[in-house]
């Protein structure tokens, strides 16, 4: 036990030197002549559009996009904030996924405000801050009922990433009612308490249930890596007992005719009286892997290295 320990103290030390390194220059977020907003932060450049729902629409790290955009599919592009249960909130409304929000700006980021939701009663706000020291871009959801009767609900985000590269989770209680795997064709390990999934083009799964993974996770954090980065999304574990019934609080989509496969998290249900909000975070970790870092499906070094920098 003193040796693993030591090991993994080790490790956060080589990590926080590597990030020192990274992220030296502190974050900083301007207005664009289109009237989107460019957060910077190290290598990272992200793009929030708040004519489009305030969804984040580009992220590139390095020379590498790390979220597909309209010329994937039109429809579906960048990363929304949704509410569940999709049986009720579909489509989505207009007002929080593709209506045009107000903006103010902030030391370090964007508070973003809509319209009313007038089909459901529901306004929304999300604030996006560029956090150098956590290496973080934060995104702050507050949902806010203004209608004359109780809604149940719970904050749904989706960010569509390239098929490409793999994704890994800790995981919670596979056995829990509801727990639906992937299509056999996308290559998935189980492995040491992790879900991994490696992705690629010529992946096209089945229409269907088999296109999506709800997973129970655990741990409150779930990544997707590709091209030398980690893209860790960190929100606040939640119970299969707390959850939207047919949701668990990690979901993957892997799309069978586009190329894109969406990573979703899901808050906790909250039943909402007239005048109160539920309120909800999600950071975007952004972590440089060391280039001998051994990363494999089933490696021990890569949760490891993730876990450790979440500390």
């Amino acid at each position: 036990m003193r040796i693993v320990l030591i090991q993994l103290g080790f490790l956060g030390f080589l990590l926080a030197l590597h990030s020192c390194s990274l992220f030296r220059d502190k974050a900083t977020v301007s207005e664009q002549t289109n009237g989107t907003w460019i957060f910077k932060m190290g290598p990272a450049r992200l793009i929030v559009d708040p004519n489009d729902g305030a969804k984040d629409i580009f992220l590139l790290i390095g020379d590498t996009e790390y979220i597909t955009g309209k010329e994937v599919r039109k429809e579906y592009y960048g990363s929304s904030l949704w509410i569940a249960p999709q049986s009720r909130f579909w489509p989505q409304p207009k007002a929080l996924d593709f209506g045009k929000y107000s903006v103010s700006k902030l030391e370090n980021g964007i508070r973003c405000r809509s319209q009313l939701d007038e089909t459901n009663g529901l306004s929304y706000e999300k604030m996006i801050i560029a956090d150098a020291t956590k290496q973080a871009f934060i995104h702050r959801y507050t949902i806010s009922n203004q209608s004359d009767s109780s809604i149940v609900l719970a904050a749904w985000e989706v960010t569509r990433h390239p098929k490409k590269g793999m994704s890994l989770f800790p995981h919670g209680d596979t056995s829990a009612p509801g727990t639906r795997y992937l299509d056999a064709s996308i290559p998935m390990t189980l492995s040491d308490g992790m879900v991994w999934h490696v992705y690629d083009l010529t992946q096209k799964g089945h229409p269907g249930n088999d296109s999506k993974a709800i997973i129970d996770g655990r741990d409150g954090w779930i990544a997707y890596v590709f091209e030398g980065y980690a893209v860790v999304k960190v929100f606040e574990d939640v119970l299969p007992v707390n959850i939207m019934p047919g949701d668990k609080d990690v979901e993957i989509y892997v799309d069978s005719r586009f190329d894109y496969i969406e990573i979703e998290v899901l808050s906790e249900k909250k039943e909402l009286d007239p005048g109160e909000s539920l309120e909800w975070q999600v950071e975007w970790r952004i972590l440089e892997l060391p280039t001998d870092m051994d990363i494999p499906p089933g490696s021990q070094d890569l949760p490891a290295f993730i876990q450790s920098s979440l500390q």
